[in-house]
């Protein structure tokens, strides 16, 4: 996924998760929160197939998901942070180019970290619209936790496995669901504020409310590159592709994502 700055998880980073080090191979000062971020940064959105008449539905195989994310962080302790954030996210397709489903939301991240391993529990509440925040469709609420180890291979490579288990609560009950997300980020450090990104992940959604208890498996890769602007201010762009199987066969699909992606972060 090409990213300007989840979301997925999703979705500043004014350093790259290289910068999560000390020079002692430690975690650095804001590194929990770079880490705590990768969820909200990693979300999202569904994009609408339009229907043809006489034709089934059918998913659109390129998408283009462009998002923006501000947030306030705050250090209580060496070992403990906070941060509140708001996003907005598109979901659009471009023949012809429209977007056919948006996002606004806000939410809580607060992390803990034990030695290298940052313990991240978040909740988020978000508004779904149809096209370009028209008719509201949903309301969520979504709490999650989540676990990441960040490593450096290398003063220019670094890798942050992460798993997370996450619940949604949705007013569109059909869509309620609980997931278990796997990913490991890869960071490869151009220059100070240059970095190429490479982020398999693969989750598990289970959905509650249905009747026909769907269950889908969705992979994803994506490639990137993320510049830092200036303090707490990252633009980054990644191209992805997913592959999602589904026991209930409707939503079997695969698509490419081209995500543009900022991310503004003020501490304090």
């Amino acid at each position: 996924m090409l990213t300007l700055g989840h979301s997925h998880r999703a979705w500043a980073q004014d350093e790259s998760d290289a910068d999560s080090f000390s020079d002692d191979g430690g975690l650095s000062d804001d590194a929990d929160i770079t880490v705590g971020e990768l969820g909200s940064l990693e979300d999202d959105v569904p994009v609408r197939s339009r229907r043809t008449r006489g034709a089934p539905r059918s998913t659109p195989r390129f998408v283009v998901d462009p998002s923006a994310r501000f947030s306030v962080a705050h250090r209580f302790a060496k070992d403990l942070s906070a941060e509140i954030y708001t996003r907005g996210q598109i979901g659009a397709v471009t023949d012809p180019l429209e977007s056919r489903s948006t996002t606004f939301a806000a939410g809580l991240i607060v992390n803990k970290t034990f030695g290298n391993f940052v313990w991240s529990n978040s909740y988020e509440h978000a508004l779904h619209f149809r096209d370009f925040y028209g008719p509201q469709t949903s309301n969520t609420n979504e709490f999650s936790t989540a676990l990441a180890r960040p490593y450096k291979l290398s003063s220019a490579w670094t890798i942050t496995p992460r798993v997370a288990l996450a619940y949604r609560l949705t007013d569109n009950t059909r869509s309620e669901h609980s997931k278990i997300e796997f990913m490991a980020p890869i960071g490869y450090k151009l220059t100070e504020k240059t970095e190429l990104t490479f982020t398999p992940r693969v989750d598990l959604s289970s959905y509650t409310k249905r009747d026909d208890g769907r269950r889908d498996w969705t992979g994803f890769v994506s490639a990137g590159i993320k510049q830092t602007l200036g303090k707490g201010l990252v633009v980054a762009v990644s191209l992805g592709y997913e592959s999602r199987s589904s026991n209930v066969s409707q939503f079997n699909s695969t698509r490419l994502k081209l995500a543009p992606q900022i991310n503004l972060r003020a501490e304090f």
